[in-house]
């Protein structure tokens, strides 16, 4: 949806997006969050090697330190939901008084300022909701494995027209 206002010659407008519902494959935690010494080298969540499930500590989120079945293993502890709100675009935007502008030797002269992907509204653990690792792949649609999420932008501008 996006919203847009004026007030004499200055300007305002937002446009955001979202989902609500679908879920994402979180591989980065299925990664990052072992405690298993024998995953290759890595750097480890000190939270997974402090809290990983012992006798003494028979904890549901955290495996063994020296359980070799998990690498091997998918499961449903790394779905997440994926809704999102974002804050796309937003514009704010200054057009000079026709008498300013004449006294320059233009006919028009615009400021502006725009910011895309200036915030998220989510709950997923990852970097970005809406980015995937295999895009192209119907066969892995969902999975998220270390991937980049959207740059914010920002933009200044000026118009202007002699």
């Amino acid at each position: 949806f996006q919203t847009s206002l004026s007030y004499k010659q200055l300007r305002f407008k937002a446009s955001f997006a979202g989902v609500k519902g679908g879920d994402i494959f979180n591989s980065n935690n299925r990664y990052n969050n072992l405690a298993n010494f024998q995953s290759g080298d890595r750097n480890y969540n000190p939270a997974a090697i402090a809290n990983a499930w012992t006798p003494e500590n028979p904890s549901n989120v955290y495996p063994s330190i020296f359980s070799n079945v998990v690498n091997g293993h998918i499961n449903d502890r790394y779905i997440e939901d994926g809704s999102y709100l974002r804050l796309t675009d937003v514009t704010i935007g200054f057009t000079f008084d026709q008498a300013i502008v004449k006294t320059l030797g233009l006919s028009n002269l615009d400021l502006f300022t725009s910011v895309k992907n200036a915030f998220t509204i989510t709950n997923y653990s990852g970097y970005d909701p809406t980015s995937r690792s295999f895009n192209i792949d119907p066969l892995r649609r969902g999975l998220d494995l270390y991937s980049f999420p959207a740059q914010r932008q920002i933009i200044l501008g000026v118009n202007l027209i002699f």
